[in-house]
């Protein structure tokens, strides 16, 4: 009989794996209480401990008439679950569960390794930690942080902080921020193709102030003439002076003469001009931008 209930737990257990319901703060389990005499312990309160890895947790629940129990592994303590690491490949996690009944002895009911179905936490939606999307909404949604700059513990997103470490700032102690993208736009890091050298080649995790590239603004003016004219004299007894641009003006006295018969003259002087330097008049508004929709940024964790 004892071997018949064994069968039974491991049976409703492995099953049970492989139909879990995952999401972002754990994942089902139902299992078959025994005792340590293999009886189930039907309509009672039991203590539920699981563990993976280094995680633990405590669960008290009961048993229903075949002893048949429902708990969801990660929401007694969601902080340390989520430092449960699922998508390392060097290291297979396993599932403990142990069954104690009032003050006696635990009894262990399920002891190997995590079914396939857990593993799908690890994708959640489906992009590693790290990754920055555009979010439609004001509010991130589970699994996500807004890159707002906050500052966060270590200890709650470790696997985050693992990623970006203090790129984007911390106080060299227990915390670190997100990355602040409000008002910014996002470029590849490294030299790639741009031609950039030196300190000009975008860091990962460095945030820029706005910059125009170096240059001038060079104005052309079309060839023209710049007309003046000027008024000379001439006494009338020398008659009106030759060549082209003298036009008589009567009535103009000499210096200095009192006769009246003093003839002055406009002549014009030209002036040409092919291209000049100048500045030109400022225009635009406070930012140099194109096209764009205001979105939120989040970070996957």
């Amino acid at each position: 009989m004892k071997s018949l209930y064994t069968f039974l737990a491991t049976c409703l257990i492995t099953i049970s794996g492989f139909a879990q319901d995952i999401n972002i703060a754990g994942f089902n389990f139902q299992g078959y209480a025994i005792d340590n005499e293999g009886k189930a312990i039907t309509t009672e309160n039991v203590t539920v401990t699981f563990t993976i890895g280094s995680f633990v947790e405590e669960h008290s629940l009961t048993t229903d008439a075949f002893g048949v129990f429902n708990a969801v592994i990660g929401t007694v303590k969601p902080t340390d679950f989520r430092k449960l690491d699922f998508k390392n490949p060097y290291e297979a996690l396993s599932l403990k569960v142990q069954v104690q009944k009032n003050s006696g002895a635990q009894v262990t009911i399920f002891n190997g390794p995590l079914q396939s179905v857990p593993y799908a936490r690890s994708a959640e939606n489906g992009v590693p930690v790290g990754t920055i999307i555009a979010f439609s909404g004001a509010v991130a949604p589970k699994g996500w942080l807004l890159c707002d700059g906050k500052t966060y513990n270590k200890t709650d997103f470790p696997r985050l902080e693992g990623i970006i470490g203090s790129s984007w700032g911390n106080n060299g102690g227990s915390t670190f921020k997100v990355p602040d993208l409000r008002g910014r736009f996002l470029r590849g890091a490294g030299a790639g193709s741009t031609g950039l050298t030196g300190a000009n080649i975008p860091e990962l995790g460095k945030a820029y102030g706005d910059q125009n590239k170096s240059h001038n603004h060079k104005v052309t003016v079309r060839p023209h003439t710049h007309n003046f004219t000027d008024i000379f004299h001439s006494e009338g007894a020398f008659g009106v002076p030759g060549g082209a641009g003298s036009e008589a003006v009567p009535g103009n006295k000499g210096s200095g003469a009192t006769d009246e018969d003093n003839v002055g003259y406009n002549k014009s002087k030209v002036t040409n001009s092919t291209t000049a330097i100048a500045d030109c008049e400022s225009s635009g508004g406070a930012e140099a931008r194109p096209h764009n929709a205001a979105v939120t940024y989040i970070i996957k964790y």
